[in-house]
């Protein structure tokens, strides 16, 4: 996610304490791991050009006074089509990886297979 914000020339950082990836002070990603029966999950949520309002009513992450933010408010007319091919690059540059593009469902959305 770092690699994806540097691409756009955006300033990604960690903050020390706090999961997830901040730019200017303003969570934009969540990054997340859960273990249940011998099974473990992995993922992340990229808030690109996503409506935030839903924000107000929950306490995000669990973390009070932390605003939450979109890349869309420091790049006018990002969608999550410009990010899409720059994460994918990331993920296979950091793990050493090669994607193969993979239809695994019929609702249009879309899934990496991974050699």
């Amino acid at each position: 996610v770092l690699a994806v914000l540097a691409a756009l020339g955006l300033p990604g950082e960690r903050q020390p304490g706090l999961t997830g990836v901040w730019c200017a002070g303003r969570k934009v990603a969540a990054v997340g791991i859960g273990c249940r029966r011998w099974i473990t999950r992995h993922g992340l949520a990229m808030n690109v050009n996503c409506s935030l309002q839903g924000f107000d009513a929950i306490v995000p992450c669990g973390l009070r006074d932390h605003a939450v933010g979109r890349l869309l408010d420091w790049r006018p007319g990002l969608t999550c089509a410009h990010v899409e091919p720059l994460l994918l690059a990331a993920v296979q540059r950091q793990f050493n990886l090669e994607l193969l593009p993979t239809r695994l469902w019929d609702s249009g959305g879309r899934c990496a297979g991974v050699r």
